[in-house]
């Protein structure tokens, strides 16, 4: 009966040392557990900012682009009224070069007058 009743106490002290062992384990698996599902809730957060901010991002850009391309526009215009200007300017330029060489002619023409009227009056 001794020897029976020590075996029965030493399967229980296993047994409830397994028990205990058991239990530590239960408990560092739990507080695993739970720090592992406030990272992930830290990395959903951060996922949401991060695709928050990529909206805001995106939106920019399509202003951004939206600018560009007015801007673009407006270039056109400018570079197209430069166009008309220059050409406009060079029909000028040759508008007083044909004033010039008529004003030209027309003194010689009246040189030559006055040159003739001057002989006769002699």
């Amino acid at each position: 009966h001794e020897s029976s009743a020590r075996v029965v106490e030493e399967l229980q002290a296993e047994l409830k040392e397994a028990n205990d062992k058991l239990e530590r384990t239960e408990e560092a698996a739990t507080q695993e557990m739970e720090g592992l599902e406030a990272q992930r809730a830290e990395a959903e957060a951060e996922c949401g900012q991060l695709r928050a901010k990529l909206q805001h991002l995106e939106a920019e850009l399509v202003e951004f682009k939206a600018i560009g391309e007015e801007a673009m526009r407006e270039i056109e215009a400018l570079e197209a009224r430069a166009a008309t200007a220059e050409q406009e300017s060079s029909g000028l330029k040759s508008a007083v070069d044909e004033l010039r060489f008529s004003k030209a002619e027309a003194q010689v023409s009246l040189e030559a007058e006055a040159r003739a009227a001057e002989a006769e009056a002699e």
